[in-house]
């Protein structure tokens, strides 16, 4: 009786080699390198216009963008003494070209500092604290809870407008 392991050893190299290759050319061919820090803002600064009097635009990332779908960065985008902070998030990677969004936001902090400035001084609020932050995208919302000396309300902040990095929104009591 014929033995069958050497035509199970040839079968297991070839499925061995078949598999590497396979793993292999798939991160030689559709594997794209990440875009660079140094890349990103340069591009992320090019997206928004300069100031009234015309100051640049320079932005700073917190590091690379993966080239995957999905992918995030969070980015800051100053305009002469102004900063804004914005998401970068990949929405589509074709070969070497790599398609991404920035928006603009708010953070919590951010927003319930506008909400208790724009209070003025004749309402006393002991605290604000915003759910969460405020996308730069129209009928963004969040809500926030402000406790006057009585007691606690609630107020919900919506995005009016958007226009390049100014994120303009309106609140109302809710509760």
């Amino acid at each position: 009786m014929r033995s069958r392991a050497p035509l199970i050893a040839v079968v297991l190299t070839v499925l061995l080699a078949a598999l590497v290759v396979l793993v292999w050319g798939r991160s030689m061919f559709s594997s794209v390198a990440a875009v660079s820090q140094s890349e990103l803002e340069q591009e992320v600064a090019g997206r928004y216009t300069p100031g009234a009097s015309g100051e640049g635009v320079t932005a700073s990332c917190d590091g690379d963008l993966e080239s995957e779908v999905d992918a995030t960065q969070d980015c800051a985008v100053q305009v002469g003494a102004d900063v804004a902070r914005v998401h970068v998030v990949v929405d589509r990677v074709d070969g070497t070209d790599v398609r991404f969004t920035s928006t603009p936001y708010l953070s919590a902090a951010d927003v319930a500092e506008a909400i208790r400035k724009s209070l003025g001084s004749g309402f006393q609020v002991d605290t604000i604290e915003c759910a969460g932050e405020l996308q730069g995208v129209e009928g963004s919302r969040t809500t926030c809870t402000y406790t006057p000396p009585a007691s606690g309300r609630e107020v919900e902040a919506e995005v009016t407008e958007v226009d390049g990095l100014m994120i303009n929104f309106d609140f109302q009591e809710t509760s």
